[in-house]
């Protein structure tokens, strides 16, 4: 048995239940992947629950190293939410923690909600982040500084647990069937192409539609690339434009995919461009070469997906990084021009 050094001095049995708690995005979710395979590697006769919202449910359960998915129907960082919504959450996330009756508890965000539904739910090892008070209710933690890729943060909170990288890179694959049936429902999808996502679920990262079409019409040109348009419901509206305003051949696949089968789509795509979001994230751990689009809203230091083969596009100002989800005057995302994309396409694929 293992024997954390803390305060409670529990041991942990050798074939623990561990919960893997992520209630962000899908990028949040994809940058701690490689930790929970870690985790799971270091106890491989234990078994691996991760704790998500509802909608990455089917997607993370598909993973070889997750033995339990357990989803969640909460939004805890959606701007409108209030201290009632809060505190509401709290009992029902104990309530699925109870369930799961697990003996180790993950969560490296430091959110206080979720860092007191582990205490509530009595779960003996409680593993995090010193953030907001959180830190006092757990049993190991780490700082949470906001210097390194997000990707090593979530490393560093598996380490707590004995954990360490695995040295095989990790890499999504999806079933061959998925790839089959997109060719079969999209036959261009036999063609060289590459993926585009211009949309965003935050004002402040999404870069002009108008942009996107004339590096669309660009890298389909100068590479004879077939541009394929994805997305969920959000995207569509950009999508159609992009569409309606491109002298380019174009298959658009907004809001007809889901992540499975974008995953899919990252593997066969010769590049992706888009803007800083969740598909951004799975492209890459998809093997596939991404240029990202940050602005200056985020740290590309923080927030990029992790691999030589991504290139962030920033613009950092004296105002960033500000974190914000809607700004008044995005001059950092106007300041990247068509061409600074492009000179970073031609820096991946040549």
């Amino acid at each position: 048995m293992l024997r954390l050094r803390d305060r409670e001095e529990r041991p942990i049995p050798d074939r623990p239940r561990i919960g893997f708690i992520r209630l962000d995005g899908v990028g949040d979710v994809v940058d701690a992947l490689e930790a929970a395979r870690a985790i799971k590697a270091r106890f491989p006769e234990g078994s691996l629950c991760l704790v998500v919202r509802k909608e990455l449910a089917d997607f993370v359960s598909k993973l070889e190293f997750v033995d339990e998915v357990i989803p969640v129907d909460l939004d805890l960082y959606a701007p409108t939410r209030g201290l009632f919504y809060s505190i509401r959450s709290v009992f029902r996330l104990r309530r699925l923690l109870l369930n799961g009756r697990f003996d180790i508890a993950i969560e490296p965000r430091g959110d206080p909600r979720i860092v007191l539904a582990m205490l509530a739910s009595k779960i003996p090892h409680r593993i995090g982040v010193r953030s907001a008070g959180a830190g006092r209710l757990l049993t190991a933690a780490t700082d949470y500084t906001r210097t390194i890729l997000e990707s090593r943060h979530n490393l560093s909170v598996a380490g707590l647990l004995g954990a360490a990288p695995l040295e095989d890179a990790f890499q999504l694959q999806t079933e061959p069937d998925v790839w089959q049936f997109l060719v079969r429902d999209y036959p261009m999808l036999m063609r060289p192409f590459f993926l585009v996502h211009s949309s965003g679920t935050m004002q402040s990262r999404i870069w002009p539609v108008e942009r996107f079409t004339a590096v669309v019409e660009a890298i389909s040109a100068s590479y004879n690339l077939l541009p394929v348009i994805d997305g969920g419901a959000d995207a569509v509206a950009d999508a159609a434009k992009i569409e309606a305003s491109s002298r380019a051949e174009i298959l658009n696949l907004a809001g007809k995919t889901d992540l499975i089968q974008f995953a899919a789509l990252s593997e066969h795509a010769r590049l992706f461009v888009g803007n800083n979001s969740g598909p951004a994230h799975i492209a890459a751990l998809s093997g596939c070469p991404c240029v990202v689009v940050f602005g200056g809203a985020n740290d590309p230091l923080v927030w990029k997906p992790p691999g030589e083969h991504v290139v962030a596009v920033a613009n950092m100002l004296e105002c960033s990084p500000c974190d914000l989800r809607y700004c008044p005057d995005p001059r950092c995302m106007l300041g990247i021009s068509v061409d600074d994309v492009l000179e970073a396409v031609r820096r991946l694929i040549g």
